[in-house]
């Protein structure tokens, strides 16, 4: 609370002493033991946020074995919601590729996690890299299973092969999960 403090008077007018010493008193201990219950009705949503439907999770393959590639242009892709623990409100994330062959990665920020923030991000991405994306591999989030992002790798002239992991398997994607940081989702 102390450090948080400092940032909500300077947003909304400095605290009555009185007011600003019961803010400051609980212990640790006790604000847990306060904020229990919003922690458990936030903890019955899934962690991860939106979640695709399952027909275009049946159209979007598993990828099962590692990609045996001879060039760049494969690329594994992930997003770390900055949120702490609850997904409740606005926050900040990041989307993280990697290509395996080269092994080059890169990171962009992204509000909230969002399809169309993230589809933005993948397309500065894409415009950065030196060579074609020809694989996409992400997890099974809505950010990237999505009807604008499968359309967008199909409608190509040299249409992106779009793959998936298996759901609560972390090391399909063990490139890019090895650079991210703060928490994946």
């Amino acid at each position: 609370m102390g450090l948080w403090l400092p940032h909500f008077e300077a947003e909304q007018g400095i605290l009555e002493a009185g007011l600003r010493g019961r803010v400051l008193s609980p212990s640790a201990a006790t604000m847990d033991r306060l904020l229990a219950p919003c922690r458990v009705a936030l903890g019955s949503r899934r962690r991860c946020g939106n979640c695709p439907g399952s027909l275009l999770r049946k159209m979007v393959p598993v990828r099962t074995g590692h990609w045996d590639v001879a060039g760049p242009g494969w690329i594994e892709a992930d997003t770390v919601a900055h949120c702490g623990e609850s997904m409740s409100g606005d926050f900040c994330g990041s989307l993280t590729t990697t290509d395996v062959h080269t092994q080059g990665t890169e990171t962009r920020a992204v509000w909230n996690k969002g399809r169309h923030g993230v589809r933005e991000r993948v397309a500065q991405v894409e415009a950065a890299l030196p060579f074609a994306v020809l694989g996409f591999d992400s997890d099974n989030g809505g950010e990237f299973l999505n009807w604008h992002r499968k359309d967008s790798f199909e409608g190509r002239a040299v249409p992106v092969e779009f793959t998936r992991s298996r759901p609560d398997h972390k090391n399909d994607n063990a490139r890019v999960e090895s650079r991210q940081t703060g928490r994946p989702t």
